[in-house]
């Protein structure tokens, strides 16, 4: 790269921080993130929703969910007692990404300037996996996962709506802390159901992976696979009512938060594959001119593809790798992204108090 070229991709990535600065200080905001966040920890899907949505038979089927079960089973891992991060080194990277962004995103809110907005973050995602919520705990962060109770926790969405305040013992005065909505539209491997009930099952023990893999006819895996309250990585997505119920009531959430004044919503490791969220995605933006959508490319061929999407709409950013670190050839991960964008933001000194 040359010094012309160097010198334009500094002040493209100098617009693009002033302008997320600038609207982050008096915005709700919100992520939608997707499997590329988790990988490689968590392999993404890959072809298998072509994959199920092709199958011709049963046994074709059942192939393709123990395929989709491999990508799943790290998650017992992320249950266990031994540390990941000496034996792991996928994880160590995907956990310090998550990490550091979290990190990142949590002192944003403390030192914005607006104080009369809520210090809630909404993360929505289609991700199945745990490595959110373990990183968000073990970091001792606040975050909602829309479960309560101690010892059969529920899931309900009204749960989504509390904010965490704190009272001074001596002074009665009233502090507000940041928390993560965590909004997991299409389920997640520690939920169980129960008739018309999600139960979070913490240890994953309302299935057996194991048990699951060792099925060789389908109607005996069906029968255990359907013990794990996630929505299947297929077109055909819904055939639960519960489940099905949960999903249109979750994405309703979703637009609701995009509904909202100076909302922002930042797209990362998100392929815009589920048609029902990309088209909430793109009427929100039609409907609310206040609305301001960062869609991160992972590379020039994901910004390729979604060039397709066509949003006709100046708050609708599609961001390329070049436009972050000036290399068309470079791969964008969460933690390029969260180094060159959000904790840049966060060393603005004119950003904080």
């Amino acid at each position: 790269m040359n010094n012309k070229e160097g010198n334009e991709n500094n002040e493209v990535l100098q617009e693009l921080l002033n302008d997320i600065t600038l609207r982050i200080q008096s915005s709700p905001i919100n992520f939608l993130i997707g499997s590329g966040c988790s990988n490689p920890f968590i392999k993404t899907l890959g072809d298998i929703e072509e994959k199920l949505a092709n199958t011709k038979n049963d046994d074709e089927r059942l192939q393709s969910y123990k395929e989709y079960l491999k990508i799943i089973k790290p998650n017992t891992d992320l249950v266990c007692e031994y540390d990941l991060n000496k034996d792991c080194p996928s994880y160590k990277k995907t956990y310090n990404s998550y990490c550091d962004l979290f990190k990142e995103i949590n002192r944003i809110i403390i030192e914005r300037k607006e104080t009369i907005l809520g210090k809630q973050i909404n993360i929505f995602t289609t991700n199945i996996d745990l490595l959110m919520e373990k990183v968000l705990e073990e970091k001792s962060l606040n975050y909602n996962d829309g479960f309560s109770g101690t010892l059969e926790p529920k899931f309900s969405q009204a749960n989504f709506g509390r904010a965490t305040i704190q009272k001074s013992l001596h002074y009665n005065y009233n502090s507000e802390f940041p928390v993560f909505n965590l909004i997991k539209i299409h389920g997640s491997v520690n939920w169980k159901k129960k008739q018309d009930i999600i139960y979070n099952s913490p240890k994953l023990d309302h299935f057996n992976i194991e048990l699951l893999e060792n099925k060789d006819n389908y109607e005996d895996f069906q029968k255990e696979y359907e013990k794990l309250a996630i929505i299947n990585p297929e077109k055909k997505k819904l055939e639960d009512t519960v489940l099905d119920t949960l999903y249109y009531d979750l994405l309703r959430i979703y637009s609701a938060y995009l509904e909202k004044e100076n909302a922002i919503l930042f797209i990362i490791g998100f392929s815009m594959a589920d048609e029902h969220i990309r088209e909430i995605t793109r009427r929100s933006l039609k409907s609310n001119p206040t609305l301001t959508v960062y869609l991160f490319c992972y590379d020039k061929n994901d910004y390729k593809k979604k060039e397709e999407f066509d949003i006709q709409s100046p708050n609708f950013k599609l961001i390329r790798p070049k436009d972050i670190s000036g290399n068309e050839e470079e791969e964008i991960t969460l933690g390029i992204l969260n180094k060159m964008i959000f904790s840049k933001i966060n060393n603005d000194k004119g950003f904080q108090k």
